[in-house]
């Protein structure tokens, strides 16, 4: 007679799989939050060009992203975008009889502004729109126009950035869950 005994060890294996699961889910995670972080870095430029006559570089000077990492309690990753207000020489500035002409929206036309006057400064090479303050040569003042994240705050800019937020995390984790689970 032949006794045959088998016991399972399924518990094991599932508390196993359930582990390797989470380790897979947290990767997936962590990758799909800084490609998304990317991909609203990339799109934020984009959005704030379509809007306004922004030079790109200007644009990404002002973005920082903080990326997420594993060892984080709570996965996490962001986008910062900061600074001043942008110097109105970046808006493709003319300088005609009247003052400066300049173009800050991309549909809008160009603005002349009234007695200011464009110059270089020889030394560091910046150039600026100044307006002279008082009824002498000096002082003057450089003009400025909006800052960065005022441009994102743009209904149009926070739409697209959101959108594609949207978009890229949930596309991103998809394909790293089924990439990971093949491995």
């Amino acid at each position: 007679m032949i006794e045959l005994k088998m016991s399972s060890n399924s518990k094991s294996v599932i508390a196993d799989i359930d582990a390797m699961i989470d380790g897979i889910q947290d990767k997936a995670t962590m990758r799909a939050i800084n490609r998304t972080v990317d991909a609203i870095a990339t799109e934020g430029n984009r959005a704030v060009r379509k809007v306004y006559k922004i030079n790109a570089r200007e644009v990404s000077k002002s973005i920082t992203k903080k990326k997420s990492f594993m060892k984080q309690a709570v996965m996490s990753g962001s986008v910062i975008f900061s600074g001043r207000g942008l110097n109105l020489a970046e808006f493709s500035a003319r300088q005609t009889k009247k003052g400066v002409s300049v173009q800050v929206m991309v549909q809008g036309g160009r603005k002349t502004i009234s007695g200011t006057f464009l110059a270089t400064n020889t030394g560091n090479g910046f150039r600026g729109v100044f307006k002279r303050v008082g009824r002498s040569r000096y002082p003057i003042k450089n003009l400025r126009s909006i800052s960065v994240p005022q441009a994102v705050r743009n209904e149009v800019v926070d739409k697209a950035i959101r959108k594609v937020a949207d978009e890229t995390f949930l596309k991103t984790f998809a394909q790293q869950m089924a990439f990971l689970r093949r491995r």
